[in-house]
C-alpha cells in the first residue's frame, strides 16, 4: 500500500555537525555505487516506533487514553 506523503507543517530538526559529516559521506557513498537511500521512509519508521512507546507509556498512567484525546486525567 503506498502511502500518500502530505506536508501539513514543516518540521526542523537540529543535527549535531559530526552527524551531519557522517550522513553526508554515506550519502555520497550511495551514489557512488547507485544505491538509493529513502531517509524520509527511516524517519517515519523511527516516529512511529516512537509514538507507540509514548501511547504505552501514556495508558500505563491513564489506561483510556486515545489517540486525538485533548486532556489526560492522572
Amino acid at each position: 500500500m503506498v502511502k500518500k506523503a502530505i506536508t501539513y507543517k514543516k518540521v526542523t530538526i537540529s543535527v549535531p555537525e559530526d552527524l551531519m559529516k557522517r550522513f553526508n559521506n554515506c550519502r555520497d557513498e550511495y551514489k557512488r555505487q547507485n544505491m538509493k537511500i529513502n531517509l524520509s521512509a527511516e524517519i517515519t519508521a523511527h516516529l512511529e516506533k516512537e509514538v507507540k512507546r509514548m501511547e504505552k507509556e501514556l495508558r500505563k498512567e491513564n489506561p483510556h487514553f486515545l489517540h486525538g484525546q485533548e486532556s489526560l486525567d492522572i
